[in-house]
Parts: structure tokens; C-alpha cells; sequence
């Protein structure tokens, strides 16, 4: 399971880089791109603590997915609706359904 939280770290830290660049090649210069920024970072942060930190591993999957997807939410509401923002959530639904076990899927 470390692994997979792993992977999804990375995919994480890369959802937030790719909406960060598409926020401020977008909107420029206006409070809503450093809103959107401040939540995507603060995003990837509270993941990777959380990543580190000694917690139960099923608890970690859960904030692992369940945090950015939140944030994806906010984000959007933010910027008042992108389009990544709306694959990003796809992304966080593919990062949730790697956790699923496969023998309970079958």
C-alpha cells in the first residue's frame, strides 16, 4: 500500500504543477489566480505531511484522496470553473480506484 501512496503523491505534486501553470498562463495577474494557487500548494503540502506522518494506512489513503479532490472543488469554485480543473477530478477519481481490491472487485 506504501507504494500506492506514493505514486499518488507524485500524481498529486503533478496535478498541482499543471494547475498552477494553467492559472497563471490563464488569468494572469488577478486574486482569484493566487487564491487558486494558495489551495493547490497548501493541497500538496498537507498530502505530503500527511504521506510522512504515523498514520494509520488506510487513514493516509482516505486523506490522500480525499484532499485533493476537496481541493479540486474549492479550486474550481475559486476561479470560477476551469476546464482542467474538471479532469483533475477524473484524476483524483483514477487515484481513488487503485486503492479497490481487486479480489472484491472479481
Amino acid at each position: 500500500m506504501k507504494e500506492m501512496h506514493k505514486v499518488n503523491i507524485i500524481i498529486t505534486w503533478a496535478c498541482v504543477a499543471v494547475l498552477i501553470v494553467t492559472t497563471i498562463l490563464s488569468y494572469g495577474n488577478l486574486p482569484k489566480t493566487y487564491y487558486g494557487l494558495g489551495v493547490m500548494l497548501l493541497t500538496g503540502i498537507i498530502v505530503t505531511i500527511l504521506y510522512y506522518s504515523k498514520v494509520d494506512e488506510y487513514k493516509k489513503a482516505l486523506g490522500i484522496v480525499l484532499i485533493p479532490s476537496y481541493a479540486v472543488l474549492i479550486y474550481s469554485a475559486s476561479v470560477n470553473g476551469n476546464t482542467v480543473a474538471f479532469m483533475a477530478s477524473y484524476i483524483t477519481l483514477g487515484m481513488a480506484v487503485r486503492y479497490f481490491n481487486k479480489k472484491l472487485i472479481k
